[in-house]
């Protein structure tokens, strides 16, 4: 049914007759008239009945009449949703540590969600899963998943970690004496064993520990005055690299030859039945080049 007949219907009936109401509308009697025509056969029943040289409301076209405001402004509501969801801006609400939140998210959301609502939160494993799990935020990003009920983990690429510092701790330094730098923040509950936040297998290698700070700024700045080295992420080093003079460059030192080379998983954390939007999609796709 048009919902034009409908409102063709109602003037007709407000302005007292055909003849006004095809002026008001803008069209010819003849085509107003053939309008309700057609209306009456949607309906299944008459709405006017000839009276004279006149038309009146039947009935039915009385209770009609009486239901249609109503009725009008509902559709006209319904209608106002579409137009609504095109105003709408995409909202995402992400959690994880400095790692992704300094050095990757902020990049990736410039370039990606620009006019986009976007809130990063930084909170350490365990926290980022009940986060999630408690609806207050919607997507994590992590190496160092935690089981929590109610959330689930996708993989989506590796990240290969190293030992950095200046090039003057490239000789003459076994790895027990090294000044390492370290997050404050304990972990607690991950599969894999490790308790620190830059992911240090300290279960199967112990180091010298001469710095203890809360971010991961703070500890490349003890890097690059060479006073520290630092368990990093390769790519956070390169991107920091990319803004620092030769002297200051952070270099990958010798490890034993016990030590493998590590890679991390990504996982991307979501709640359990989470629909995987367009926005997450990118996310992934750019955590995937970081490999």
């Amino acid at each position: 049914m048009e919902i034009k007949r409908l409102k063709q219907f109602k003037i007709v009936v407000e302005v007292g007759g055909l003849l006004k109401a095809s002026e008001v509308l803008g069209i010819s009697g003849g085509g107003l008239s053939k309008s309700l025509k057609a209306l009456e056969q949607e309906l299944g029943y008459a709405v006017f009945e000839q009276r004279g040289r006149g038309l009146e409301l039947t009935e039915m076209g009385r209770h009609l009449y009486e239901r249609l405001p109503s009725a009008l402004q509902t559709i006209d509501d319904l209608l106002q949703l579409k137009e609504l969801k095109k105003t709408i801006t995409p909202h995402l609400r992400m959690v994880s540590f400095e790692v992704f939140t300094t050095y990757f998210l902020g990049k990736v959301t410039a370039n990606t969600y620009q006019g986009s609502t976007v809130e990063i939160r930084e909170a350490i494993p365990g926290q980022m899963e009940q986060l999630i799990a408690e609806k207050q935020s919607d997507l994590g990003i992590t190496y160092l998943p935690i089981p929590h009920q109610g959330v689930e983990f996708t993989k989506v690429g590796k990240i290969r970690m190293a030992i950095f510092g200046l090039k003057k701790f490239r000789k003459g330094y076994s790895l027990k004496e090294l000044p390492f730098v370290i997050p404050i923040a304990p972990i607690q509950g991950t599969p894999s064993g490790v308790r620190g936040l830059d992911g240090w297998p300290e279960h199967l290698f112990e180091r010298r520990i001469q710095f203890r700070v809360e971010m991961m700024e703070t500890a490349l700045q003890l890097c690059r005055h060479g006073v520290a080295v630092a368990f990093l992420p390769e790519f956070v080093v390169s991107l920091v690299n990319a803004q620092s003079s030769n002297d200051l460059k952070l270099e990958e030192l010798n490890q034993p030859a016990d030590f493998a080379t590590i890679q991390r998983d990504i996982f991307l954390i979501q709640r359990k039945g989470a629909e995987e939007t367009k926005m997450v999609r990118e996310i992934a796709k750019a955590l995937r080049k970081l490999s």
